[in-house]
């Protein structure tokens, strides 16, 4: 029998359980030493094959470099309205691309 914590987990995996907004993903998949899919710019279609240009629907890179390193070079933001137009969009609290 399965404990429920874990059949919670393993309904979110299988998505036979909706994932609750506020559940921090993206931090623990950061935290945990991964890159998750919106900080990747590249992509590889087998281990170790040729490098392709990747651009994520909604990026994350700056946040994924803050989380990751304590440190990143982008614009900080609460709104869209806080960011330059090469960046213009405000995701996790720092401007990216749209």
């Amino acid at each position: 029998m399965l404990h429920e914590a874990t059949r919670t987990a393993v309904g979110y995996m299988t998505g036979s359980e909706p994932i609750p907004p506020d559940f921090p993903a993206l931090d623990l998949t950061i935290d945990n030493g991964s890159v998750p899919l919106c900080a990747m710019t590249v992509w590889r279609d087998e281990e170790v094959g040729p490098l392709s240009s990747y651009q994520p629907e909604a990026p994350c890179g700056c946040y994924y470099d803050f989380r990751a390193t304590g440190a990143s070079t982008c614009t900080t933001c609460t709104s869209d309205d806080d960011c330059p137009r090469a960046s213009p969009v405000c995701r996790h609290d720092y401007c990216e691309a749209s």
